[in-house]
């Protein structure tokens, strides 16, 4: 076990020896993708480790990893070692957070992860069930608050905003129940799509990466008098 803490300290101090933690450098500036970085996929900037700043996050084969090199003295670790160590975690990494962050964007926006990964219909159907359940959720909403505060019996532009007030005060709280029964509702509905949506786009994001059509790629820049390396997520 202190082998594996001192090999990994060793290159936690060998990653930020590389990296200033200037993320907006290379070739990655301004682009998107699950990860915030990279052309239609994930970058990490020079050298990132975003598994291994936080201990909750490393995986099972980045801890597979260590302990496979564990047996080995650190004094008896060469450069070319620590190198094929930092890469490979550095890869395990990227490949945990572009399956995670596949699962993240479509739970904020339902099929966004599935376009993402080139699954169109399975994203077109999740984001308009989502929609739907929106629309249907605040059109009933609307259609249960009583009839004296609907649109055709308020004119909500040009009654004064006192009258209004009173107007909505003049119920009770029972007459706005079949009402917000509907938001809360709507709101678990969706909550469920959100959720479906998430693990169906994770599935997609490791089918991906296991076939081979989405793979971590390094690459290299230059800027001015420095230059770094690293590595991001893209399509074969």
């Amino acid at each position: 076990m202190k082998k594996i803490t001192l090999i990994l300290a060793l290159l936690i101090v060998g990653a930020l020896a590389f990296s200033d933690g200037d993320m907006d450098r290379g070739p990655m500036k301004g682009a998107w993708g699950p990860g915030g970085w990279g052309p239609g996929g994930w970058g990490f900037g020079r050298m990132g480790f975003p598994g291994l700043m936080n201990p909750a996050l490393m995986s099972p084969e980045i801890e597979k990893l260590l302990r496979s090199h564990g047996n080995k003295t650190l004094g008896s670790l060469t450069v070319a070692d620590i190198g094929m160590l930092m890469a490979k975690m550095n890869e395990a990494a990227m490949i945990n957070s572009y399956i995670e962050g596949s699962g993240r964007m479509s739970f904020i926006v339902p099929g966004i992860g599935q376009f993402i990964n080139k699954e169109p219909l399975t994203g077109t159907l999740f984001l308009t069930a989502h929609l739907g359940v929106i629309a249907g959720t605040v059109t009933g909403a609307y259609f249960l608050l009583p009839q004296d505060l609907q649109f055709g019996n308020t004119d909500y532009l040009n009654e004064p905003i006192g009258t209004i007030k009173d107007r909505w005060r003049s119920h009770s709280l029972y007459d706005y129940l079949p009402s917000a029964a509907v938001l809360v509702g709507g709101h678990v509905v969706d909550f469920l799509i959100r959720t479906i949506a998430s693990k169906n786009a994770e599935k997609l994001a490791g089918e991906k990466i296991k076939s081979g059509e989405v793979k971590p790629k390094a690459y290299f820049w230059s800027k001015g008098n420095g230059f770094g390396f690293g590595m991001h997520m893209g399509k074969m």
